[in-house]
C-alpha cells in the first residue's frame, strides 16, 4: 500500500505513458487503447494512500500520497493539454462526451469499485480485482478530457471531466477509510476522541460536497430520459399516418423540442394543431413540436423554377451536376434567344433565380423545354 504511493522512477514514466495513450484513445474514438491506458495508469496508488492514511491516522502517509496525487494530477492536465494543442483531429468523440457529464450513477460506481478494489488489496492471493476497478473507476480519461478542453477552450468540458475525475478520487478513498476502519487495521499513533470527531466531519463534508452536485445532475439525466421516453413514444402514436411515413426524429430534451421530417402525402396545418393539442395527454406540456414534410420543398422547388423561367440572368452560369459546383462567369444581360423563342415569352426581363435541385442550375432557358447554354451567351 505504502509502495505504490510515490510516483517517481519507474512510475513516473508510465504515467506519462499512460497521460498520451488515454488522450490518443479519446482522439481517435478507440475504447480498447482507453482501457490499456486506465489498466497502466498508477493513479490508484496516492489515492489508495490517502484512504488507508486517514484510516490508520497516519498523517505523514496522507501528505505524501496528497503530494503526489497533485503532482500526477497537474502533471497529466499538462501533456494532454499539449497533445490536443497539437493534433490535426480536433473533434469531440463519443468517448470523450461520455466524460462530460457526471452524475450520482459515477458516485455509485467509484464507491463500490473502491469497496472492491481495498477487499482485494487485502487479500493475501493475487486476483484480478484492481485492474478491474481501474477500468470501472477510469481515472486516466477524465484528466485528459479535462485536458482537452483547455485545449480548446472549452469549459464546460474541462469542469464536467474534472469533477468526474475529483468524484473517483474522493469516494476511493472514502471506501479505502471504510474497509481500513471495517477490518480493524493497527493505527499508526494513538488519537483522542476529539481527533477523531473532527476527522469524520471533514470526511463527511468532503463526501456531501462532493456528492450533492452529481445528484442534482443525476435529475436532471433522468428527467431528460423520462422527455425523451415520452417524446418517441408521442412520435409513434400520433404522427403514424397512411400516407405519411416518418423520415427522421430528433428531440431535444434541454429545449424541450420534438423536431420530425415527414414524407409522403402532405398534412395539413388544421391536423398538425390537432396532433399539438395533444402533447398534454402524452405528459409533454410546455414542449414544442416542429414538422418538417418533404412536400414543402418541392413546392419550394417548383416555385423556384417558375420564377427561374425568365429571359434575364443575373447569377452564375450552369452549376456541372457531377461535381455539384462549378463556378462559372456570370452574365448580366438579356439571354440570347431568337425572335420566335423572344415572342413566346411574355415576361423577357423578369429575374431568375437559383433553383433549390442539388443540380444548383440557374435556369435561363432559351426555349420553353430547354436548357441554358452556356457557350450561346454574350461575352
Amino acid at each position: 500500500m505504502r509502495a505504490g504511493v510515490a510516483l517517481k522512477g519507474t512510475n513516473l514514466w508510465v504515467l506519462i505513458f499512460a497521460i498520451f495513450i488515454a488522450s490518443i484513445g479519446l482522439n481517435v474514438n478507440s475504447t480498447a487503447v482507453i482501457i490499456g491506458a486506465m489498466l497502466i495508469s498508477p493513479l490508484m496508488g496516492p489515492i489508495m494512500g490517502v484512504g488507508y492514511g486517514i484510516g490508520v491516522y497516519d498523517f505523514a502517509l496522507i501528505k505524501r500520497s496528497l503530494k503526489h496525487l497533485g503532482l500526477a494530477t497537474l502533471l497529466s492536465l499538462i501533456a494532454s493539454t499539449v497533445y490536443f494543442l497539437l493534433t490535426p483531429l480536433s473533434g469531440a468523440q463519443s468517448e470523450l462526451l461520455a466524460r462530460t457529464t457526471p452524475n450520482l450513477w459515477d458516485v455509485l460506481i467509484a464507491l463500490f469499485g473502491g469497496l472492491a478494489g481495498m477487499v482485494g488489496i487485502t487479500r493475501k492471493e493475487k486476483s484480478n480485482v484492481i485492474p478491474g476497478v481501474a477500468i470501472a473507476t477510469a481515472l486516466m480519461p477524465p484528466l485528459c478530457t479535462a485536458g482537452y478542453g483547455l485545449a480548446n477552450g472549452n469549459w464546460t468540458f474541462f469542469f464536467g471531466a474534472f469533477y468526474l475525475f475529483s468524484i473517483n478520487c474522493v469516494f476511493i478513498a472514502v471506501s479505502a477509510v471504510v474497509i481500513t476502519w471495517v477490518i480493524h487495521s493497527p493505527r499508526q499513533r494513538s488519537v483522542d476522541k476529539h481527533i477523531e470527531n473532527r476527522v469524520k466531519r471533514a470526511i463527511l463534508a468532503v463526501v456531501l460536497l462532493t456528492a450533492l452536485p452529481s445528484i442534482f445532475l443525476a435529475y436532471r439525466l433522468v428527467q431528460e430520459e423520462v422527455f425523451n421516453a415520452k417524446a418517441l413514444q408521442f412520435v409513434q402514436q400520433e404522427l403514424r399516418l397512411k400516407q405519411t411515413h416518418i423520415a427522421e426524429t430528433k428531440v431535444m430534451p434541454t429545449q424541450r423540442m420534438i423536431e420530425v421530417t415527414l414524407i409522403g402525402e402532405r398534412v395539413d396545418d388544421r391536423k398538425l394543431s390537432d396532433i399539438v393539442a395533444r402533447l398534454p395527454a402524452h405528459g409533454l406540456s410546455g414542449a414544442e413540436l416542429v414538422v418538417h414534410q418533404a412536400t414543402d420543398q418541392q413546392k419550394s422547388t417548383r416555385r423556384c423554377s417558375r420564377r427561374a423561367s425568365s429571359m434575364t440572368c443575373t447569377g452564375t452560369a450552369v452549376a456541372n451536376s457531377k461535381t455539384r459546383t462549378k463556378p462559372s462567369r456570370t452574365c448580366s444581360r438579356r439571354c440570347r434567344t431568337s425572335r420566335s423563342t423572344r415572342s413566346a415569352w411574355r415576361r423577357p426581363r423578369a429575374s431568375c433565380t437559383r433553383s433549390t435541385r442539388r443540380s444548383a442550375r440557374y435556369s435561363c432557358p432559351t426555349r420553353r423545354s430547354g436548357t441554358p447554354n452556356p457557350a450561346r451567351w454574350p461575352n
